[in-house]
């Protein structure tokens, strides 16, 4: 039993390199990927290996328009890039997720079996370009970016967001 788990911990460092890579050089490169935005928070969130892809949540503010930056309702975003090393492949995973609006996303984890949770609002009928207040609990599958579920959680009253202003 003890030479099974000796052989399955080499297995692991072996497979999986960028833990070994510094999170600062990670973070140089996502920064760079992340140059339309005026703010970047140089902490990830979350860093996970899946299948030799890794994925890092980060949060960026602002948008930079015609080289001013931009802020107001909705200017602080969650993003996850999918990377291969340090070297950025995907800036932003979620940009590929249709039906769902990215805009207002919270509460992202992922799990080690490749699945995605997060909340989100949606607008409803009656709710002002501001404030969508319909929230959502999202699942979805990382290998395909597939949405396994999307549940209604309830109306947030307009004045408990919890995004930038």
């Amino acid at each position: 039993m003890k030479k099974l788990a000796v052989m399955a911990l080499v297995v692991y460092v072996f497979s999986c390199p960028v833990f070994a890579n510094n999170n600062a050089d990670i973070m140089v490169e996502l920064e760079k990927a992340a140059q339309k935005y005026c703010d970047f928070y140089n902490e990830p969130e979350q860093m996970i290996l899946i299948n030799g892809k890794t994925f890092v949540v980060y949060t960026t503010a602002g948008e930079k328009v015609d080289g001013e930056c931009s802020s107001g309702s909705g200017t602080i975003f969650q993003h996850i890039a999918e990377m291969s090393g340090s070297k950025v492949i995907n800036p932003d995973i979620l940009d590929s997720l249709s039906g769902i609006n990215t805009r207002f996303i919270t509460d992202i984890h992922i799990s080690s079996d490749g699945i995605l949770t997060f909340k989100n609002n949606e607008y409803s009928e009656d709710d002002p370009s501001c404030c969508p207040n319909d929230l959502f609990l999202n699942k979805v599958r990382l290998f395909d970016m597939k949405v396994l579920s999307q549940k209604l959680l309830g109306r947030v009253p307009s004045d408990e967001h919890q995004y930038g202003e």
